[in-house]
């Protein structure tokens, strides 16, 4: 089964942000970000079902467009077709699109202690666990990424940019524990 028609399955049951569909992926063109992935799978699957424009093309788009994908709905309103509503992504519930949002929380604790080396650790809910290992399960994902790993990293390079701090897996100097659900953090130090 090609990524398309993977997609296009798992789209069809779940509305997946750009993020999240481009870490069931993980294993696809590598060097690029799982957004930038997912970005490029609704890109694709929204010109091959932009023509013909048939009923169960108008079906996907509306699949994708659901899903947050403007391309999609963009392509349904040039048809007079009224797009249906966006919903919130299944698995990080559009999370990951305001990861920007904890930089300033994170930064303002961090500012308290002396340290050059971090690592980020992300708490989730079980419920989050859950809907990940079902999706893995139903449609056989067996090579993506996780959720957390999404979450570490993006924070991560967040905080290195943003405080020129370098991330360190071995020994870090500071631990910061991400909740994103509840929008805190905790800190702990070596």
């Amino acid at each position: 089964m090609t990524i398309q028609e993977k997609a296009i399955q798992i789209l069809s049951k779940y509305p997946l942000c750009d993020y999240c569909l481009g870490r069931q992926f993980s294993h696809a063109a590598t060097g690029t970000t799982n957004q930038e992935r997912g970005k490029a799978i609704k890109t694709v699957l929204s010109m091959e079902y932009s023509k013909p424009f048939v009923e169960e093309n108008i079906s996907h788009l509306q699949m994708i467009a659901r899903s947050g994908f403007e391309i999609a709905r963009k392509t349904l309103e040039k048809k007079e077709i009224i797009a249906e509503k966006t919903q919130e992504c299944y698995l990080c519930e559009n999370m990951l699109d305001k990861i920007d949002e904890l930089l300033p929380k994170v930064q303002k604790k961090l500012e308290e202690y002396e340290y050059d080396t971090f690592l980020v650790g992300t708490k989730l809910e079980e419920n989050w666990i859950e809907r990940e290992k079902n999706l893995r399960r139903e449609f056989e994902l067996s090579e993506a990424e996780f959720l957390k790993q999404e979450f570490n990293r993006e924070i991560g390079k967040l905080i290195s940019v943003k405080l020129s701090k370098l991330t360190d897996f071995k020994i870090p100097q500071i631990v910061v524990e991400i909740d994103p659900i509840k929008e805190s953090h905790t800190e702990s130090t070596r």
